[in-house]
């Protein structure tokens, strides 16, 4: 369904959530991670690009992480 949207009124609906919520706790990079551990990887990437935020990765475990961790452990 998001699909057949504008990228631009697709990235604009969690910024209208955000406001109306008063700015939740969750700040940009929180709320692309909490869209990744729903599964909605698609959306978290756009958004973090438009954002210019990190975008964590999904282990096979289900757990987030980041490129500059895993990096890190490969070193």
């Amino acid at each position: 369904m998001l699909y057949s949207e504008e990228p631009t009124a697709v990235c604009a609906v969690p910024n209208t959530c955000r406001e109306k919520l008063k700015r939740p706790p969750a700040d940009q990079e929180h709320y692309v991670a909490i869209l990744m551990s729903h599964h909605c990887i698609d959306l978290a990437q756009a958004l973090s690009k438009v954002w210019q935020v990190a975008c964590p990765k999904v282990a096979q475990n289900g757990s987030l992480y980041y490129a500059a961790d895993e990096t890190r452990t490969a070193a």
